[in-house]
């Protein structure tokens, strides 16, 4: 073979090659909290934009290990707090059980596990900023506002609080799903919950904010609860995480949780949603942040929701008490901290559920009066015999 076939032949192999996988980029720039990695030797791009980097050069800068099993085709990630996989071929990679899809999927090539860098940082929630122009990507961990006494001390209240729900029966279900979902910080766990996954007819669904004083609760903790709703209701409960204290101040957890149902609804004919019957509800500080949500809703005209459904709910956060809530005390005024401080009109109708035994009964009936005044459709019970946090155990409050 003469050298010029043989440069005619090269040039053919490297142009199939490029069609499959994209052809490797070199001199890209790619730093992890400001410090350089190994990856950015041998990082290319694939053809749908995402940059992929070799595994191995990111033990231990960027993740603290990784298996690979060849039979199943599975990768198992561990980073920091997380643990995460993926399947080889498939776009869907979880984290911690909690699924998200993402436009690339880890490639083997030459005997290297090549994964997009992308995808990885948002799994840690990581921030990226990226240029193709530049070949630059800039990852930075989540910012925390927590010392690291804070975080050990909330931590454990956290795992305190689902063993205390751990106790209460939880009900089967036909159906459940763990879910990534964006947020304003990065991805939030979700569960979506549905007792009739064979009905193929669009549903409602209640997005559900957990309580716990926005510092406590999770997914775990009001699972029972959520699986009772679905079961006795018949449509679907999209059970969420969002920002908490104190790790992510006000408003974090707010927006995350409007996040949501902005995705919820962009996303409702792939998860069976009628559009017009997406409604948002929460118990405790939970039920703070879901009237929120209904507010900034309406404020922002983006999107409306169907209607609220709120649970001894937080309504005034101006009292002394509340103040580790905000880092501009000034906050607290705001309507969507305490609601009686904006204009109630356009509000959607809403279900308000009191416990007879509460310090925040007062706030309740203050509340389901402002809305009738403001022609808003409100439907007010004080449940007899029951103090705060009554969902957690009482069967007649859930039905």
């Amino acid at each position: 073979m003469t050298i010029l076939m043989k440069r005619w032949a090269m040039r053919i192999i490297v142009g199939t090659l490029s069609l499959t996988i994209a052809s490797c980029v070199f001199g890209w720039e790619i730093t992890f909290d400001d410090a350089p990695l190994t990856a950015s030797e041998r990082a290319w791009v694939a053809d749908s934009g995402q940059v992929m980097v070799a595994l191995d050069d990111l033990v231990p800068e960027m993740i603290d290990a990784y298996a690979f099993d060849f039979d199943g085709w599975q990768i198992t990630i561990v980073a920091g707090e997380f643990g995460i996989t993926a399947m080889v071929t498939s776009p869907t990679m979880k984290r911690d059980g909690f699924a998200a899809t993402f436009e690339e999927v880890p490639i083997v090539k030459d005997k290297v596990l090549w994964f997009p860098i992308e995808a990885l940082a948002a799994l840690m929630n990581c921030s990226v900023e990226k240029s193709i122009q530049s070949k630059i990507i800039l990852i930075r961990s989540p910012e925390s506002q927590a010392d690291t006494a804070e975080a050990a001390s909330i931590a454990e209240q956290r795992r305190t609080s689902v063993a205390n729900n751990s106790v209460y029966p939880r009900p089967e279900i036909e159906y459940f799903e763990d879910l990534l979902i964006p947020g304003s910080q990065g991805l939030v766990s979700a569960r979506l919950y549905d007792s009739r996954p064979s009905d193929p007819t669009n549903r409602a669904i209640l997005v559900y904010i957990h309580g716990g004083g926005w510092r406590v609760g999770s997914i775990a903790s009001s699972d029972h609860v959520c699986r009772d709703f679905a079961n006795q209701s018949g449509q679907k409960i999209l059970s969420i995480e969002y920002g908490m204290l104190p790790e992510l101040p006000y408003p974090a957890g707010w927006e995350d949780a409007y996040s949501v149902v902005a995705w919820v609804r962009e996303h409702h004919q792939r998860l069976g949603i009628d559009l017009n019957r997406i409604i948002v509800g929460g118990d405790s500080a939970g039920g703070n942040i879901a009237n929120a949500v209904a507010m900034m809703a309406r404020d922002r005209g983006e999107f409306t929701v169907a209607g609220v459904i709120l649970a001894y709910p937080v309504l005034d956060m101006t009292a002394s008490w509340a103040s580790f809530v905000f880092t501009d005390p000034v906050d607290a005024q705001s309507p969507y901290a305490t609601a009686k401080n904006g204009p109630l009109e356009g509000m959607p109708p809403t279900l308000l559920l009191v416990a007879e035994n509460d310090g925040l009964r007062s706030q309740g009936e203050k509340y389901a009066e402002l809305l009738a005044k403001a022609s808003v459709t409100v439907d007010f019970d004080v449940v007899e015999g029951t103090q705060h946090g009554f969902l957690a155990t009482h069967a007649k409050a859930k039905a």
